[in-house]
């Protein structure tokens, strides 16, 4: 498997937790999906499969942000297979600042 190749499985994980956590959280309604750099790149992957009022991509430059992906393999390593609700889910997401507490 090419490095290409193995940073293509990853954005495509990312991407998928995502449209996870989105289809959950918008149950069927539309968004405005928006993302930063690396956040930017899986926005795009994202809006091809979840209905969305509007994209908005800003900073990104997807293979930059793809090499900052092995930065965070520890922390998807540490991610747990399942959560048992949104607010475990949250909690961890707090706990290991993928989510900044002034968001919520």
């Amino acid at each position: 498997m090419t490095h290409r190749q193995i940073d293509d499985n990853k954005l495509k994980r990312l991407t998928s937790d995502l449209e996870s956590v989105y289809t959950e959280t918008v149950k069927g309604r539309t968004c405005v999906i928006i993302g930063h750099s690396m956040g930017g790149a899986i926005g795009v992957h994202l809006a091809k499969n979840v209905p969305a009022s509007g994209l908005v991509v800003v900073d990104v430059v997807e293979g930059t942000a793809l090499e900052a992906l092995p930065a965070m393999e520890a922390l998807l390593r540490g991610r747990p297979e399942q959560f048992k609700n949104k607010k475990h889910a949250i909690e961890w997401a707090v706990k290991y600042v993928i989510i900044p507490t002034y968001i919520i």
